[in-house]
């Protein structure tokens, strides 16, 4: 690494603390980044409302009106990996920012050299047009070019670039079509390496 940057990462998890594979989604971005000698920061402002996984107390509750559980859950894991400073969420109902306080926010939006929007979740990307650069991770769908699968382009103010980077350098191959069958013999489509299909025979089942 040439140089160390300060990076914001956004994501949601404070908003789903019972779903450790939706942590991990955001969280192996923060540590990573970390890990090769980064200044990262993740914030939530998803504007997502909390939500009750049981319906509440009348088992209709499905908004939940206290975001503690949220708030604590992206607490410890925070803390559990040396971040405990580095972290801020948004409750959007009341609303109410949580972790860092409005000029820590504050200085890291401005401060900082990326943001980087996964699954694009900020609620309001304008209010981060401060950041020198804006990436959106994306999956490239299968009729894109080569040419779109990462570019970047300006902003709606022509000052903050936005740049877009795919997945994977390679499209996925479009979907199977299943053929329509009848009768006892059936013919089941599985992809073939250049993205048709072709069919394969099943066997009779025995009498």
């Amino acid at each position: 690494m040439t140089s160390r940057l300060r990076i914001i990462v956004t994501g949601l998890i404070a908003q789903h603390p019972l779903l450790a594979g939706v942590t991990w989604d955001y969280l192996q971005y923060v540590l990573g980044l970390a890990r090769l000698g980064h200044d990262v920061y993740y914030f939530e402002d998803s504007g997502q409302w909390p939500y009750t996984p049981d319906g509440g107390a009348s088992g209709n509750e499905w908004i939940a009106r206290d975001c503690a559980p949220n708030v604590d859950h992206l607490a410890r894991v925070m803390a559990r990996f040396g971040l405990a400073d580095r972290w801020a969420y948004r409750f959007p109902t009341r609303p109410r920012w949580f972790g860092l306080s409005h000029r820590e926010r504050r200085a890291a939006i401005e401060s900082a050299d990326l943001l980087i929007n996964v699954s694009g979740t900020l609620r309001r990307p304008a209010d981060y047009r401060r950041v020198k650069r804006l990436v959106y991770p994306i999956r490239p769908s299968p009729r894109s070019s080569s040419s779109s699968r990462a570019g970047t382009s300006s902003s709606a103010s022509g000052s903050t670039p936005t740049t877009s980077t795919s997945a994977s350098a390679r499209p996925s191959p479009p979907p199977c079509r299943t053929p329509a069958t009848g009768g006892g013999r059936h013919a089941s489509p599985s992809c073939s390496r250049n993205g048709g299909t072709r069919r394969r025979r099943a066997r009779r089942s025995p009498r």
